[in-house]
């Protein structure tokens, strides 16, 4: 992997799954990492451990970023701890079953709280506070094809879609603003979307993505400092 100027990202939901192959990809690529997590906390004091190993620095940061509050002293608190914060990644996410019908409001702020709003504040702030930086969300290849199954969850997607392009231009010469829109990479533990042939039939490529995949898409990002705007579609190709 290439080295990267010293600097430091803050990575939500970054204790588990994708999140925590992007800390590691990270850290493995010489940047100090801010690792949030909600309720993982022994999840993510295992990463913490093994990215120091690596001989860069890492510090866990607990918050329910359904709660504004949280979100914004979220912030405080990585900013103070690390002083050259130049990455935010965008990861954390909720994903439940919801249809036009049995959508409740408490289901529908909690997607719209995690999804976007958090996204939204933290990327206020970001620009508020970085010198010149770099934002990345991770969205879902799926957003072209909103799922009836998961009504909520897949407008926020679209959203958090739309506001990625919104802050490229809005942002920009400072910040680059950045989307990954992963496709069959990790999917849910339920048996809600078929079987394994089944998914495979929807997918051009015909295989399931990996998470090398994802961080080999992360560090293009990173890398290019002539990219923004752009979401990439880890998919094989299944958002057509």
């Amino acid at each position: 992997m290439e080295n990267y100027p010293k600097a430091a990202a803050l990575i939500t939901g970054g204790a588990t799954r994708i999140g925590k192959a992007f800390a590691l990809a990270l850290a493995h690529a010489g940047y100090d990492i801010a690792l949030h997590y909600n309720t993982s906390a022994e999840a993510a004091i295992h990463v913490r451990q093994e990215i120091k190993s690596l001989g860069v620095d890492c510090d866990i940061f607990q918050a329910d970023l359904s709660t504004t509050s949280d979100v914004k002293n979220l912030f405080v608190q990585v900013q103070d701890r690390f002083s050259t914060l130049s990455l935010l990644i965008n990861s954390a996410s909720i994903f439940e079953p919801g249809t036009l019908d049995d959508t409740t409001e408490d289901l529908f702020d909690r997607h719209i709280s995690v999804n976007m709003k958090a996204p939204f504040f933290l990327t206020q702030a970001f620009a508020k506070t970085v010198e010149a930086g770099h934002i990345i969300n991770i969205t879902d290849a799926m957003h072209t094809h909103l799922l009836a199954s998961h009504l909520i969850y897949s407008l926020t997607k679209k959203s958090l879609t739309d506001f990625t392009l919104l802050m490229a231009a809005d942002l920009a010469p400072k910040i680059r603003v950045n989307a990954i829109a992963p496709g069959w990479i990790l999917p849910p533990s339920s048996d809600l979307f078929g079987d394994r042939d089944a998914i495979r039939k929807t997918v051009p490529l015909q295989t399931q993505g990996s998470l090398d995949d994802m961080t080999r898409a992360l560090l293009f990002l990173v890398n290019n400092s002539y990219v923004t705007g752009q979401i990439l579609y880890i998919d094989g190709g299944r958002h057509l």
